[in-house]
């Protein structure tokens, strides 16, 4: 009978109507007969009429079968009790006739009586207990799905009647439920669309950070306490961020390895795979073509016997071992590099033949150690040759330093300095006084470097100087005015070069080069010499033979003036007398290293002086009385004027 079946049973003028229930399937109302005696009032007369014809009962107790189309609904304490009377009477009946048939005494009729009543009392007492626990399961039942209502509908952010959270007195726990159920229907479906997508999410989410070695954080693992759709895009949008991360590292990783194994083959790693460690054994096998066979991409993103994998103790472990084999590198380089100075210092020393240098050169290639060795090798060969060679080699630097000391201006007391210098004993040479010997040639090109800018301009000063006394040569020749056209033009930007040099160069020129010359004063505690001379003082006495020559030049100016003032007022034949007052005595000097002009320079001098006089006695003298006195007049002053310029050109020089 289903849960929504109903029968009636009728008999007589009563009817009661059975319901069924999930608990009861159905109950059945028997028709009330008229009540039989109790066995146990009875026991007196049924013994009596043992001997009397059995009959059989004419009461029955009726089936679901023969009864359902018939039975009526009544309420169950109505049913249970009149059906239990009329069982209860027919059965007592029953057992009446089968205790009277067996023959039975009252004690044994009572006892099974007792029993009978005991087993029902049981029955009874187990029907309510199993109908209980179905009705607390209801109740259980009821409390879970509120539950679940109340956290689907927060997870989902949905709204609900609250009434459904209050308990119903009024309401059947079967109603009750079915309005629960009703509800959660909607609810479970969304539940399960947004569980079943974020547990998605999560079981990606997990196995990117398993693939870089991470934890997850916990904000993700939780896919039941938010179920919105927000959630959802969160996890989405998280899933982009870790492919990214996922894109980077493993860009990241594939270029580590990709320098790991670039660097090992540089180094001469592979020519020996055996004598890799494991994690070199990894680093050679991550690296695979792609499809299209264009570039490198790693193997797997999960570490294995033959990857690496792109976990963060992956990465550490390639940037360290990136690093370890850079640094090799780095002293590889280092090594090479100074052995390859040593040879080439070495075969030049040695003067090997250029044929066997260029044949060594390109039999080392790469910096594995094989290249080492043989390096070592020549290295070895070439310090066995240059033993056999130490005296040549000895002779040779000293050379080398006799050339520096030249370039250095070096003096008697630099040169004694040089103790190993002075050893001539070839039984005494050895490998470390070539050594002694290279060292003080470092030393001497080491300061030449330093003297080189200071030479420069001490070269510079040198040359404004000689254009000094050029310019003022030619100051002195009035005949370069007397060129016409492009060749007077050109004479005159030469001058205005000339005088440009003088004016604005040689200031400064010496004051940067008399800073520099302190500088190294302080810094050697000896001055800078200039052909075995401080260029210091020199720089004094150049400037002081300016100073006399200027003023030797307005001197024989005045001279000249007052010579010409004379002979102009003298009558002929009269003689001169000088003018009254102290005279001032000229002096040139004649130093040492100030030696006037050559012979020649002064012949040519005076010719030119006597050419010019006689020139200008021609062209200006309308009296023959004047003209010998001012030819020989002029002639003193350009002698004079010569001698002068000489000394200055000849410091100049020096």
């Amino acid at each position: 009978m289903s849960l929504e079946s109903s029968a009636t049973y009728r008999s007589g003028n009563s009817a009661i109507r059975i319901s069924s229930s999930p608990t009861v399937s159905f109950m059945l109302a028997v028709a009330p007969t008229a009540p039989t005696p109790s066995p146990l009032t009875a026991v007196g007369e049924n013994n009596s009429s043992n001997n009397k014809e059995r009959k059989p009962s004419c009461s029955t107790i009726g089936t679901p079968n023969t009864l359902a189309s018939d039975l009526m609904l009544f309420p169950p304490s109505q049913t249970i009790g009149e059906s239990l009377i009329s069982l209860a009477s027919s059965t007592a009946s029953q057992l009446d006739e089968i205790w009277d048939e067996v023959g039975y005494t009252p004690e044994e009729r009572a006892g099974q009586i007792s029993e009978l009543l005991l087993d029902f009392r049981r029955l009874c007492e187990g029907k309510v207990a199993e109908e209980r626990g179905v009705a607390e399961q209801f109740r259980r039942t009821i409390i879970d799905a509120k539950e679940e209502l109340r956290f689907s509908s927060k997870a989902l952010k949905s709204s609900i009647d609250p009434q459904l959270l209050e308990e119903h007195i009024e309401q059947s726990l079967t109603d009750e439920l079915a309005t629960l159920e009703a509800t959660l229907e909607g609810l479970r479906a969304a539940s399960a669309a947004a569980k079943s997508d974020l547990t998605d999410s999560c079981e990606k989410l997990l196995s990117m950070h398993q693939v870089l070695g991470s934890d997850l954080p916990h904000k993700w693992k939780d896919i039941s306490s938010d179920l919105t759709q927000s959630r959802r895009e969160a996890f989405h949008q998280q899933l982009e961020e870790m492919e990214e991360v996922i894109a980077t590292r493993t860009s990241a990783v594939v270029q580590l390895l990709s320098d790991c194994k670039q660097l090992m083959e540089e180094l001469g790693f592979l020519k020996d795979i055996d004598l890799l460690s494991d994690f070199d054994r990894k680093i050679i096998g991550s690296l695979v073509r792609d499809k299209n066979n264009t570039t490198f991409i790693i193997r797997s993103n999960e570490e294995s016997d033959d990857c690496t994998g792109i976990s963060s103790k992956t990465l550490d472990n390639l940037t360290k071992r990136v690093a370890e084999l850079m640094q090799d590198k780095k002293s590889r380089k280092i090594k090479l590099t100074e052995m390859g100075v040593e040879i080439a210092t070495l075969w030049v020393k040695l003067r090997v033949p250029e044929e066997f240098q260029r044949a060594f050169t390109m039999s080392v290639q790469g910096l594995g150690m094989d290249t080492i060795e043989k390096g070592e090798t020549e290295l070895k060969r070439l310090h066995d040759l240059k033993d056999e060679m130490i005296g040549k080699l000895i002779l040779e630097a000293r050379e080398n330093i006799n050339k520096l000391w030249r370039e250095t201006n070096a003096g008697d007391e630099d040169k004694r300095k040089f103790k190993a210098g002075v050893v001539t004993d070839e039984t005494l040479f050895s490998d470390s006084l070539l050594a002694q010997h290279e060292e003080y040639i470092d030393l001497l090109r080491d300061k030449l470097k330093i003297m080189k800018p200071i030479m420069k301009l001490i070269e510079k000063r040198q040359d404004i100087l000689r254009e000094r006394m050029e310019y003022e040569e030619f100051q002195k020749d009035p005949e370069r005015l007397q060129q016409r056209g492009a060749a007077l033009t050109k004479q005159l930007m030469k001058e205005e070069k000339m005088s440009r040099r003088i004016k604005k160069d040689l200031p400064r020129v010496s004051e940067l080069l008399s800073r520099r010359l302190q500088e190294w004063y302080t810094n050697n505690k000896e001055p800078f010499l200039y052909n075995g001379e401080s260029y210091l003082n020199v720089m004094e006495r150049q400037d002081e033979d300016w100073q006399m020559y200027k003023e030797n030049e307005i001197q024989m100016k005045l001279r000249k003036k007052r010579e010409g003032k004379v002979s102009e007022n003298t009558p002929i034949g009269s003689h001169y007398i000088p003018l009254p007052g102290r005279k001032k005595n000229i002096q040139i000097s004649h130093s040492s290293r100030s030696k006037p002009l050559s012979n020649a320079d002064n012949r040519e001098n005076r010719s030119r002086g006597q050419s010019q006089s006689r020139a200008q006695s021609r062209s200006r003298a309308p009296s023959r009385s004047r003209a010998p006195s001012q030819s020989r007049a002029q002639s003193r002053s350009r002698a004079s004027r010569s001698r002068g310029a000489s000394v200055l050109r000849q410091r100049v020089h020096d």
